[in-house]
């Protein structure tokens, strides 16, 4: 029967301690030798170290984000709204095909520049069509938002909105968001209807279960 993957390397990447962290490494090696050989795989010994490796370091990434967004919310007063927070981002995650790093980075975006988890929320859910509509990614459209929260327009030349420059310097930002909001609603969806959206998904998939293996 294959041993247990070591507990020292959960130790390592719940305190990111990088010396633990390398040695866990290694002792994924051994593991990874242990199972290549007790489960018959075609896979090369080393492409298994390989996989169990970045397995590790995927969750460590992942559990990082979400530590940092948490310090965030905190911060603002609000912790209490953290798992609800979590758990949007997840079903986002799933359903998208984005990683929960770039949609926490993308929320943590416009929740520093409102300080409302709801607004934060009501954003983030416009991006997803205004990012997918208009080829921008997902952290750069909620930075704009941001940005149009306190009152800088000059981001949203880049969406084509049939504005001149001497409009765009006087939109408000529930005009602007109405604006973007109308120009690009519907495209998240449709996105995910072509070939390289249903990959993304897949590919999402693939590594959120990779995260799990590294978590375990």
């Amino acid at each position: 029967m294959v041993s247990k993957l070591p507990s020292l390397v959960v130790s390592a990447v719940t305190t990111f301690d990088g010396k633990a962290l390398a040695k866990g490494g290694n002792q994924i090696a051994g593991f990874a030798k242990k199972a290549a050989g007790a489960l018959g795989l075609a896979f090369s010994t080393q492409a298994v170290i390989k996989f169990g490796k970045d397995s590790v370091k995927a969750f460590a990434e992942n559990e990082k984000s979400a530590k940092r967004l948490a310090g965030v919310v905190k911060n603002l007063g609000q912790d209490f709204e953290t798992p609800f927070i979590e758990k949007n981002i997840d079903q986002i995650s799933a359903k998208y095909g984005y990683q929960g790093e770039v949609i926490r980075e993308a929320f943590q975006k416009v929740l520093t520049a409102t300080g409302s988890v709801t607004k934060s929320n009501e954003l983030l859910n416009a991006s997803l069509d205004i990012a997918a509509g208009s080829g921008q990614d997902l952290v750069s459209v909620n930075q704009d938002l941001a940005a149009l929260y306190q009152g800088n327009t000059k981001g949203l030349k880049k969406y084509n909105l049939g504005l001149s420059q001497a409009e765009l310097k006087t939109l408000d930002f529930e005009d602007g968001l109405a604006l973007l909001t109308k120009t690009f609603k519907g495209a998240a969806g449709d996105e995910l209807t072509t070939y390289s959206g249903k990959m993304r998904v897949l590919g999402e998939a693939a590594d959120n279960a990779q995260e799990i293996i590294g978590k375990s």
